[in-house]
């Protein structure tokens, strides 16, 4: 296989296969640099074909649906994570722009749990960004948020529940 290329042209490989005595190749598996992968069947001896690199790239994360953590309708601004309830799982908190925040407890066997009572999941918010801390050392994350066009609020985690110290 060899390129050509030159100004204002783009690289184009060529890749001649001998084959000995064959009369056609039942498949052959072409790898692109983006990881995708073509694999053409019963081409034909002495011919020219044409491969182009798939448009669509294979995705780098799998999706998964049975996880706990749900596709939701909301503008998710950002997530931090931190263990809130001290059970040594890191929990993921979303911040979302005109509506609820989200927290997921790590049930620490690769599923969630949608926390649906208290402040920092029931107060409509603009929020767009948070931040795990435990700002009074008592050995439970606290959790600061960050909205737009209203004031920012800082939670006092009272072992794994939440009270909203600032207005």
């Amino acid at each position: 296989a060899f390129g050509q290329s030159g100004a204002n042209s783009s690289s184009q490989t060529v890749a001649y296969i001998g084959l000995g005595d064959a009369s056609s190749v039942d498949s052959l598996v072409v790898e692109w640099p983006s990881g995708a992968v073509s694999r053409p069947t019963n081409l034909s001896i002495n011919s020219l074909s044409e491969l182009s690199e798939p448009t669509t790239v294979p995705p780098v994360f799998e999706k998964l649906i049975s996880g706990g953590i749900s596709a939701t309708a909301v503008t998710g601004y950002s997530a931090s994570w931190g263990d809130y309830d001290a059970d040594g799982d890191d929990d993921i908190y979303i911040t979302v722009y005109n509506g609820n925040n989200l927290l997921y407890r790590n049930n620490g066997d690769g599923t969630f749990s949608s926390v649906t009572t208290g402040s920092i999941v029931t107060e409509t918010s603009n929020s767009f960004a948070s931040v795990w801390g435990d700002y009074d050392n008592d050995g439970w994350l606290d959790l600061f948020i960050a909205n737009i066009n209203q004031s920012n609020w800082l939670y006092h985690n009272d072992g794994g529940t939440f009270t909203r110290i600032t207005t």
